[in-house]
């Protein structure tokens, strides 16, 4: 008995003997019973279990507890390549932070656990947010800080969250307001290196600007609101003023500035250069911001008659400097962004290849594979838009994707020539059809036709026997599911493609970006048939043109 009192007064070093300490803390809580300890035992032990097949230990004794310093992103690569659910990861990956906690209570001590407990603490004191613990996690696993912390790490977090399959969006969100959490919490004396201003500089002049300027601004103005009432002129005045008062306060505040009196004293190529620089590293303002002000101080320019006898042919290389970036590198971000169509489409097959490979096709890991494959064939060999996806209904008043008989003296709807061949000789044979309305489309515009041939086997099969099965008591009019019954939803889906493009193509994307690698590759097989590529995705030719081919006319 004394024997074992000392081991437990001393501290835990392998798993095994934390697990043993944590079960007998949570039997001695009181109003706690052997049911409440069980979950949350078997939680812990099974990632436990985890982290010692990752580490390549065997067993729980041979794995150490400074071992779990540091394991998240590895631990999280490990699940997802063994095809577990995003839930199930991030529960894993809290359980090692539980753990974690239990180590530093029973007196481990390590130098990262003491790291972890000074973020923790920096985490108290600002205020909570979706995102902060991920950043907090990873400074701690790269041993950084928080006064060493400093805008690079902040960027290597952003490229991670982004390659995990985070939105752009989403990442600049949260560093934004990160920051903006460390200057409200007055920790700009901790994080030393850390941009935490979180304003950018005020335009400077605005107070100092004669009334003379100001009232020639006001004229010119009154000239462009006229312009376009009679609509002769089309820009966005609140927009414009924005611009011309910005840049005649900057003019202003420059040395010799005071004694500026009108617009076109303002107007010089050396003042033009200095407002550039000043949005540029000053206000930190984008490539495309600053020549977006500058052409609408430019279309001011040649429209109005003021301003007509004056050469302004300095003007437009300026903003050409300015321009979006090159086709080049505007392609290099996408690249890196999506992933390739040719990896895309092995998807599907790779997925076959591992629902053929299962035993029994109605075990449950064999019919979910077999919803997952269906639904990634909609998505990637089909190509059809996200929305009109998750929205597909086999059932109720309205079905969007079923099997019949070929309607007949409908011209909109176009018979491949293997249907055509077929209706020859079988005039009443069934096909399968799908028909989404403008509630169900992305662009409020009516869809339809035959669900692709190579689909068909793998659907018929889901529909008449896999999908009943998965359902089972439950009912739902949609042909996708929620794993715990229902119809599936736009962001499950989302979660859903994420995994599954990370764990059979290497690399998470969103399921709305499989449509752009298309367009990509298409783009690079036939360069000039914009019109077949909307046709094949279901768009308007301008629309195609705007949305994957603006760079280009931009730049040319």
């Amino acid at each position: 008995m004394k024997k074992i009192i000392e081991a437990f007064r001393s501290a835990p070093d392998n798993l095994r003997d934390l697990l043993t300490r944590i079960r007998a803390k949570r039997q001695q809580m009181p109003c706690t019973t052997s049911n409440q300890v069980s979950p949350y035992m078997s939680n812990l032990v099974t990632c436990a279990n985890h982290v010692a097949r990752l580490l390549k230990t065997r067993t729980l004794e041979s794995t150490k507890i400074a071992n779990l310093f540091g394991i998240e992103g590895r631990l999280e690569q490990y699940l997802i390549r063994r095809g577990f659910s995003r839930f199930t990861v991030q529960n894993r990956l809290s359980a090692v932070r539980v753990l974690v906690s239990h180590a530093s209570s029973f007196g481990f001590d390590h130098a990262s656990f003491r790291l972890a407990a000074e973020w923790n603490r920096i985490l108290k004191l600002i205020r909570p947010r979706i995102g902060f613990s991920t950043i907090v996690a990873f400074a701690v696993s790269n041993k950084v800080h928080p006064s060493k912390f400093d805008d690079s790490h902040l960027e290597e977090w952003g490229v991670m969250k982004f390659r995990q399959g985070r939105s752009q969006l989403y990442v600049s969100a949260v560093k934004a307001a990160f920051r903006n959490a460390i200057r409200d919490a007055n920790l700009g004396s901790v994080f030393l290196r850390l941009n935490v201003s979180g304003q950018k500089v005020p335009y400077p002049g605005r107070d100092k600007m004669p009334p003379a300027l100001r009232s020639d601004i006001r004229r010119i103005l009154a000239w462009v609101r006229r312009q376009v009432s009679n609509k002769r002129l089309r820009i966005n005045i609140s927009v414009l003023t924005r611009d011309l008062i910005v840049l005649c306060a900057h003019v202003v505040s420059l040395p010799g500035g005071a004694k500026i009196r009108t617009v076109d004293q303002v107007l010089r190529k050396d003042h033009l250069r200095s407002y550039i620089q000043f949005l540029k590293n000053k206000r930190n303002c984008k490539r495309s911001s600053i020549a977006s002000r500058l052409t609408r101080i430019h279309t001011l320019i040649q429209v109005h008659p003021r301003f007509r006898k004056r050469d302004f042919s300095w003007w437009t290389p300026e903003i050409r400097k300015y321009r979006p970036d090159p086709p080049s590198t505007f392609k290099e971000r996408r690249r890196q962004r999506l992933l390739a169509y040719e990896e895309l489409a092995n998807i599907p097959a790779r997925m076959e290849r591992a629902w053929q490979a299962l035993q029994d096709p109605f075990s449950s890991r064999a019919m979910w594979l077999l919803h997952d494959l269906v639904l990634m064939h909609m998505l990637i060999s089909a190509l059809i838009p996200s929305r009109c996806v998750w929205r597909c209904r086999v059932s109720g008043p309205r079905p969007n994707v079923w099997r019949g008989p070929v309607p007949k003296g409908d011209a909109r709807l176009a018979i491949p020539k293997s249907a055509d061949r077929i209706l020859q000789a079988q005039p009443d044979a069934e096909f399968w059809l799908f028909r989404f309305y403008p509630s169900d489309a992305p662009n409020l515009k009516e869809a339809q036709g035959f669900v692709l041939s190579e689909i068909v086997p793998l659907l018929e099969f889901y529909v008449e026997q896999v999908r009943p099965r998965l359902l089972g008591s439950k009912h739902t009019n949609q042909l996708f599911l929620h794993r715990r019954g229902g119809g599936i939803t736009c962001k499950l889906m989302r979660a859903r493609v994420l995994n599954l493009t990370q764990h059979f193509g290497g690399k998470a994307v969103v399921p709305g970006s499989i449509r752009e690698s298309f367009s990509d590759y298409w783009l690079e097989s036939c360069p000039d048939d914009f019109q077949s590529l909307a046709d094949v995705l279901w768009m308007e030719l301008p629309s195609v043109l705007r949305k994957y081919v603006h760079a280009e006319t931009i730049v040319a």
